[in-house]
């Protein structure tokens, strides 16, 4: 009977063990991946790419990105409002994702 419990704390101390150290390899990972990410965030009047939406009449080597555009308004940070080179403002808001920087 006492084998037997010191063979269960055996298996709970080697659980507890095991969870540190993989609480340990995640918490490296995680450091890792952040030190690794590069923010991006766009201003009002910066000119982006934005990504087309409907491939419908596009074949595999057509442009994947339409534009440029600027940007007009910063709803949230990594939400943007477009307007096209005549000035018309953009109904839709667009996600930082379909976004990239254009450089004339």
């Amino acid at each position: 009977m006492e084998a037997q419990q010191d063979a269960v704390d055996q298996l709970d101390e080697a659980r507890n063990i095991a969870i540190l150290r993989s609480a340990k390899y995640q918490q490296a990972l995680r450091q890792d991946h952040e030190r690794r990410i590069r923010g991006r965030a766009l201003s009002v009047g910066n000119l982006v790419l934005r990504r087309i939406q409907k491939k419908k009449d596009k074949h595999k080597l057509s442009l994947p990105w339409e534009g440029p555009y600027t940007v007009a308004e910063v709803i949230h940070p990594g939400t943007y409002r477009l307007k096209d080179d005549q000035g018309r403002v953009l109904n839709n808001a667009w996600n930082i994702e379909q976004l990239r920087c254009f450089y004339p």
